[in-house]
């Protein structure tokens, strides 16, 4: 599951990757990951939330794979 995950943020577009790397290794809200890439406070928000989207099929996909 971690290998899918490494997998799917480095294939990710380049913009998702950016705002979940200021949230989640800088630890910025979303307001602040606005301002630092310079976006409005919606399309950081949409952001993160379409990269957490894409982050969660590593989830899923290790759970529904059922051999370990």
């Amino acid at each position: 599951m971690a290998a899918r995950a490494d997998y799917i943020v480095t294939s990710m577009p380049a913009p998702l990757r950016a705002a979940l790397e200021l949230a989640y290794f800088q630890r910025r809200d979303y307001r602040q990951t606005a301002t630092d890439l310079g976006v409005t406070e919606d399309e950081a928000r949409r952001r993160l939330r379409l990269g957490l989207q894409l982050l969660s099929t590593a989830h899923d996909t290790g759970r529904s794979g059922g051999a370990e």
